[in-house]
């Protein structure tokens, strides 16, 4: 399940979405940006010290209804690290200001081509509610607890809470990047029901 493709499905749509396409489009665009200059670098091997960064960036979220059909929702990510004196420190942040769109096929969406990704996702709209990431850290690679919400769509409460695997990225830690899903410590549950899925972050300074 490439949830990537989701973000880069999530701006082929939109151009026909109105207010939440500009969103996507700027999302995508972030994620995108930020997977060129950062996504081949390295795990910071020495973390900074006596440092506040803020992170800037978006993130993708999607996981499984019935079948194969489910949700892609993309939204806004802003994270702020407190780097101490011997490099620990311990980061604060919000993922907020959703749209989203249902998949027809969430496994086909890793082989699919950019126009069919456009066509399952026509009807990208907001989300109400936002996400809470907060944790502590003594090197590049971490654990980050998800919580806050429920994210509100489509008459449905998506609870997002458990733990995201994240990790600091080039010199300086200029960028810091999360992955997890529902296989791994990341929880999903649509009113109650749990669902499987995962989640991107990708944030630079």
């Amino acid at each position: 399940m490439n949830w990537k493709l989701v973000g880069v499905a999530l701006v082929a749509s939109t151009a026909l979405s109105g207010c939440a396409a500009v969103k996507t489009l700027v999302y995508a665009a972030e994620i995108g940006n930020i997977e060129h200059d950062f996504g081949n670098t390295a795990a910071t091997a020495t973390l900074p010290q006596d440092k506040e960064v803020v992170y800037n960036g978006a993130t993708v979220l999607g996981f499984k209804e019935t079948g194969n059909t489910g949700k892609a929702l993309a939204g806004d990510a802003r994270i702020e690290a407190t780097f101490g004196a011997t490099g620990a420190g311990s980061i604060t942040g919000k993922l907020s200001d959703f749209v989203g769109a249902p998949v027809d096929d969430v496994d086909g969406l890793e082989d699919a081509s950019e126009q069919e990704l456009a066509a399952l996702l026509l009807s990208a709209r907001s989300v109400e509610g936002d996400l809470d990431i907060g944790g502590a850290f003594s090197a590049a690679n971490f654990d980050a607890v998800i919580s806050g919400g429920p994210l509100e769509w489509d008459d449905q409460n998506i609870a997002v809470g458990g733990t995201v695997g994240m990790e600091f990225r080039g010199d300086e830690a200029g960028a810091l990047f999360g992955d997890e899903d529902t296989d791994g410590t990341l929880t999903i549950a649509v009113d109650g029901a749990p669902r499987e899925g995962a989640i991107i972050i990708r944030t630079a300074e």
